[in-house]
């Protein structure tokens, strides 16, 4: 029975250890700090046994040659045994998050500010066909329905601000419809 015991308390051990190294290895491959950190409690929990004292070192300094440096922790933290390295990587996570929130926030408002521009810019350029569409109808009355959808299809402020100014100096509404061919209106090009 004695022999019976020592076999499954080496397996029991062969076991652990096998346990022991999946989790060193989730350590190492793992991306996001939540499920690392989550990892590395359950590790510190499986290894607390004497007979662990070995793999808590080679841990200790894998965790502060490595791990550390990969979480843009710099200082030298050796001096600190394992609880007390999770403790800071757990602050260092909440750093994070606080860093990412805030760079998150500005990104937002960044970003809100560039399509308020966009949509100020395209209320902008709506209002000037709206114009040019009022121009040649105080100018000359009834707008072809061919020149109104030309004008309406524009996308380039250039070709708008070309056909706005021709508009506004000729003298007939057959030298419009040319031009507005001539500039390529209604062809969805511009």
């Amino acid at each position: 029975t004695s022999r019976a015991r020592t076999a499954t308390s080496r397996e029991e051990d062969t076991m652990m250890l096998h346990g022991v190294a999946a989790h060193i290895v989730k350590l190492e491959r793992e991306k996001a700090i939540t499920p690392l950190m989550k990892v590395y409690k359950e590790l510190l929990s499986q290894i607390q046994g004497p007979g662990y004292a070995d793999v808590r070192d080679v841990l200790h300094t894998w965790v502060c040659e490595y791990l550390l440096k990969e979480m843009d922790i710099t200082e030298d933290l050796s001096h600190l045994n394992l609880q007390e390295l999770g403790i800071m990587m757990e602050n260092k996570v909440e750093e994070w998050k606080k860093m990412y929130l805030s760079q998150g926030k500005a990104r937002g408002r960044a970003e809100g500010r560039a399509e308020g521009r966009a949509e100020k810019e395209q209320q902008i350029f709506l209002a000037q066909k709206k114009r040019i569409i009022e121009l040649l109808e105080s100018r000359f009355g009834s707008v072809p329905p061919n020149l109104l959808a030309s004008i309406e299809v524009v996308t380039d402020a250039n070709v708008l601000i070309d056909f706005a100014v021709f508009a506004a100096t000729t003298n007939s509404l057959q030298d419009i419809e040319l031009q507005s061919s001539k500039l390529g209106l209604g062809d969805g090009k511009h």
